[in-house]
């Protein structure tokens, strides 16, 4: 029985060195500084209270000497725990006091991240969508462009076209108007030759009114003489009618013919100031035309930077779906983390839960 007891005794001691060597070797050296304190006190105690109870009970001094080092080392090594658990726990204690701070403010600082990115993506979703109705709306504004630069520039052709024909016209119109002053010209040069016929027919009048007169005096010989004489006057006076006919004839051609010269100066100048007006709306329809083009160029510039924006909008709505995702995979890995405090918190004050 005593060799089995001191069989324990010695395993016992062996299990508290090796567990002594560890607290004193790898926790900390002022452990065992603490343990020498303890121990060596202890010991001396430990001899005297084997010999008084060896004295009084008559109990073997090996066995008392044995069982009050154990106790004594049971003692020194349970006060070390608790020596090692005050110096343990509170250190424990502070780092979970600030691990449960930081995983709430991470929490915190987490919702408020997911909070925004949601509304970000909800933002840049209603962004992408007024910037695809932009995009319609300058779409149409760039076909209707094209379609009135297509058209001005119809008119454009038409105006250089209408300016040709009036420049045409101009150019007949003076030469309406030469041709009038030539008809004016020969006009005034026939009336001159129908005056000089009207003066041959008068002095061819008066030679034949003399020549009967000359006829009447010869009497009987003078007759065959009288009767050439008279077809003389009678066509004499017929020229003269004629001539006098001619003359009015030719003044109501001279007459109209200046009154056509002034309506073909007149015509002349109105179609100056429409040849004027016509270049004039030809200037500004090419401006118009080349103003609708740049235009045109520009909504296609803009057309094509909303197209741009439009997949950097999109982009963005998805990168921002992804930080949400993950600032959601942060929140379920923070509230992992704040189980983990719990549970220690938990080891370290004793709870259960």
């Amino acid at each position: 029985m005593l060799k089995e007891l001191s069989l324990v005794v010695f395993i016992v001691v062996i299990l508290l060195s090796v567990m002594t060597f560890i607290y004193t070797r790898v926790l900390k050296p002022s452990i065992a500084t603490q343990l020498r304190i303890w121990l060596i006190p202890g010991i001396y105690l430990t001899n005297l209270f084997s010999y008084m109870f060896g004295r009084i009970g008559g109990v073997p001094m090996g066995v008392i000497q044995t069982a009050s080092y154990l106790i004594l080392l049971i003692v020194v090594v349970g006060l070390n725990f608790k020596v090692v658990g005050r110096r343990i726990v509170k250190p424990i204690n502070l780092s979970i006091t600030q691990l449960s701070n930081c995983t709430a403010n991470i929490d915190k600082v987490s919702d408020q991240i997911n909070t925004s990115s949601e509304q970000l993506a909800r933002g840049t979703l209603e962004q992408a969508s007024s910037i695809e109705e932009t995009s319609a709306s300058l779409q149409e504004m760039s076909s209707m462009a094209s379609k009135n630069a297509s058209h001005v520039s119809q008119v454009n052709k038409l105006m250089i076209a209408s300016k040709e024909s009036v420049n045409q016209g101009q150019a007949a119109i003076e030469r309406v108007n030469d041709s009038m002053k030539n008809i004016k010209e020969s006009s005034y040069e026939t009336a001159k030759i129908i005056k000089t016929i009207d003066e041959i027919a008068f002095q061819t009048n008066l030679l034949a009114l003399n020549a009967a007169v000359e006829a009447a005096r010869a009497g009987d010989a003078g007759k065959g003489f009288a009767v050439v004489a008279e077809e003389v006057r009678s066509l004499a006076q017929r020229c003269t009618s004629a001539a006098r006919n001619t003359s009015e004839l030719i003044q109501k051609s001279v007459m109209n013919a200046e009154s056509g010269v002034t309506v073909a100066v007149d015509t002349l100048i109105t179609m100056g100031a429409i040849a004027e007006n016509a270049n004039k709306i030809a200037d500004l329809v090419h401006s118009i035309d080349k103003a609708i083009e740049h235009q045109a160029r520009g909504i296609e510039n803009i057309n094509i930077s909303i197209t741009q924006l439009n997949k950097l909008t999109t982009h963005n709505a998805q990168t921002a779906e992804k930080s949400a995702s993950g600032y959601r995979a942060l929140s379920q890995q923070t509230q992992s983390l704040t189980a983990v405090v719990q549970i220690l918190d938990n080891l370290a004050f004793g709870k259960t839960t």
